[in-house]
């Protein structure tokens, strides 16, 4: 009886961690330090979690929520291809609207109800797109992030990640 217990416990913890894998599936890419300012990506961390899709923009440096100003030029877009042919087809804007910051997506002649975005931390963005917004009957998400920084004098500074192509997200 205890022999059997002992084959029993590893078991089922290896049943335990499969599940709690499969629950989550992400996507983490890293981004060089390649444009400067305040809004230089750092890394992009898409994820699905069930039918929602969680997406984590970090820059490489801190930045407060007001830099988006909802009048200003300072932008953090994601970018969603849902038929994977390498165009978006909806783009979400990240605004600060009176000191809140959220999410806009547009796209295919529609626009959505603003998202919440949060702020796990000083560099990063982070929202969630619920299961079916924007519409994506292929369940099969790409995406990318985008930011634009325009400074007090010099150029406008626009990074994307990844610079090329797109991050593919798999089902969870």
């Amino acid at each position: 009886m205890r022999r059997s217990m002992l084959a029993v416990v590893p078991l089922a913890m290896t049943v335990m961690m499969l599940t709690a894998q499969v629950a989550t599936a992400a996507t983490e890419i890293h981004d060089p330090h390649d444009v400067g300012g305040k809004l230089d990506i750092e890394s992009v961390d898409a994820s699905r979690n069930g039918g929602a899709l969680e997406v984590a923009v970090t820059m490489y440096g801190t930045w407060p929520s007001s830099l988006l100003a909802h009048s200003g030029g300072n932008r953090i877009r994601i970018l969603f291809d849902t038929d994977n042919d390498g165009s978006p087809e909806y783009t979400g804007t990240i605004v600060s609207v009176h000191g809140h910051l959220e999410m806009n997506i547009k796209g295919q002649g529609s626009t959505f109800e603003p998202l919440n975005v949060r702020r796990p931390d000083d560099n990063t963005a982070l929202v969630t797109v619920p299961g079916g917004s924007p519409p994506n009957p292929a369940h099969a998400y790409h995406v990318a992030a985008s930011a634009t920084f325009v400074p007090a004098s010099g150029p406008k500074k626009v990074d994307r990640a990844p610079d090329h192509g797109w991050i593919d997200v798999p089902h969870a």
